[in-house]
């Protein structure tokens, strides 16, 4: 059986022990819990407490790069992001860390006491493996009929008071019109 662990900012841990099962699309609305996608959107999976899986779905495995790659490709990206006539765009990495069995507890617990307005999470499937994340955006939030989100763009340590540039509004915006497009078309 899997285990889920969530906490949204201001909110107690939640642990549920259950699996994931994959959603018809066109029924998806209709379920109510933790949901999860694949990267494109096609699949979608739904957390159902006390529900046991012997399936597995393999997920797709992101591409690993070294750190000199990393830092070939940030060159490149320097050199040429003024010809491509782009908004906004951003350079990320996937490192992968073999350091033994994975304590997704402990692991989740340290991560929600270091980020404490984020929303955390963490869970372990039978169907689609572990994973673990934090973030200080909020996707999607219903209180009764009410629903919100929220788009985030920008970087600054917490606590640092140095006002907000132009660049910065304009990175909020892109990422604003972005949420707002796509908000419309669901």
């Amino acid at each position: 059986m899997g285990k889920l662990f969530y906490r949204l900012p201001g909110q107690e841990v939640v642990i549920l022990e259950g699996e994931f099962i994959e959603l018809e699309l066109d029924k998806r609305e209709a379920f109510k819990g933790f949901v999860t996608t694949t990267a494109d959107g096609e699949r979608w999976f739904g957390f159902s407490e006390g529900k046991v899986v012997d399936a597995f779905y393999q997920m797709q495995k992101p591409f690993i790069v070294t750190k000199e790659m990393y830092l070939n490709q940030a060159q490149y990206f320097i050199e040429n992001i003024k010809s491509w006539e782009v908004g906004k765009a951003v350079l990320s990495r996937v490192k992968e860390v073999n350091n033994g069995p994975i304590h997704i507890t402990s692991l989740f617990h340290a991560l929600q006491k270091q980020y404490p307005n984020a929303f955390t999470y963490a869970f372990q499937s039978n169907l689609l493996g572990s994973w673990i994340a934090a973030t200080p955006e909020v996707l999607v939030k219903q209180q009764g009929d009410n629903v919100s989100t929220m788009s985030l763009a920008g970087t600054r340590k917490v606590g640092d008071e140095v006002p907000w540039h132009e660049k910065e509004f304009q990175e909020q915006g892109l990422v604003t019109a972005y949420v707002a497009a796509v908000l419309k078309e669901v």
